[in-house]
């Protein structure tokens, strides 16, 4: 519960307003250090080997195991994460839809911001360290991470939504991936303007992480990040990008 807390404003069973009031809640925690992506055990010398399991894109496929036919007559799913579970979200979209093919698979991102790694190795070594799993036929997410999000969204087109939510110069994204706010800013316009129609993103001025748990907040034309949310997850017709 803890751990899920800057997500509450999308629990709450007793608002009428929430679109997933009604919904069930699957909860995958975080314990692989791979972005929900990897598939491998590695050793680490610190202060002598430690292994570390990087294997999150293997416990989704556990978890799919046991969801699938549980939720089989499900219709709608919406996969969502903030900050590493928002890569996760992304990562794993393909995965979900392929495991229930009967049901249409949203994504909703809170600052699992899809931006480039600075060019000083960092990408293929998380690559190579984690052994990630990207979607089949992606041909080019092994030199951009960027490409996990622009390549999939062909792939996985309308009516399916994809929705990011993001400051603008993250600085948690930007020491992570080795990057200014600048670049992180600069790197997330270069994403929107690709972006089809089906995907949108909510961006707010500054420098935070994670919007969920600031639901109140609004962009300069005064909407909220919930109001977003909430036309991101009704299909509203006029659901788009918004921000600063």
């Amino acid at each position: 519960e803890a751990t899920a807390a800057p997500m509450q404003v999308l629990f709450n069973r007793d608002d009428k307003a929430n679109p997933f009031r009604d919904a069930s809640f699957v909860y995958v925690p975080y314990c692989t250090a791979d972005l929900h992506a990897g598939t491998a055990a590695t050793t680490y010398d610190w202060f002598g080997p430690k292994v570390v399991h990087h294997v999150g894109a293997r416990n989704i496929d556990a978890y799919l195991a046991r969801l699938a036919p549980t939720f089989g007559k499900a219709d709608r799913v919406w996969l969502m994460g903030i900050s590493a579970g928002g890569y996760g979200a992304t990562l794993n979209w393909w995965r979900v839809q392929k495991a229930m093919p009967w049901a249409r698979v949203d994504v909703l991102n809170d600052s699992g911001l899809m931006v480039d790694p600075a060019p000083d190795g960092r990408w293929p070594l998380m690559r190579q360290r984690w052994s990630m799993a990207f979607f089949p036929g992606c041909k080019t997410c092994d030199q951009h991470l960027s490409a996990a999000l622009t390549e999939q969204l062909q792939l996985l087109a309308a009516p399916r939504r994809y929705g990011l939510l993001a400051f603008l110069q993250d600085q948690t994204i930007g020491l992570y991936f080795g990057l200014s706010g600048p670049e992180v800013e600069k790197a997330l316009a270069t994403i929107k303007a690709a972006l089809p129609a089906h995907a949108a993103m909510y961006q707010l001025a500054g420098n935070q992480h994670v919007l969920l748990s600031q639901p109140a907040s609004k962009t300069s034309k005064g909407l909220g990040v919930r109001t977003w949310v909430e036309s991101f997850a009704t299909d509203a017709p006029d659901w788009g990008h918004a921000g600063p």
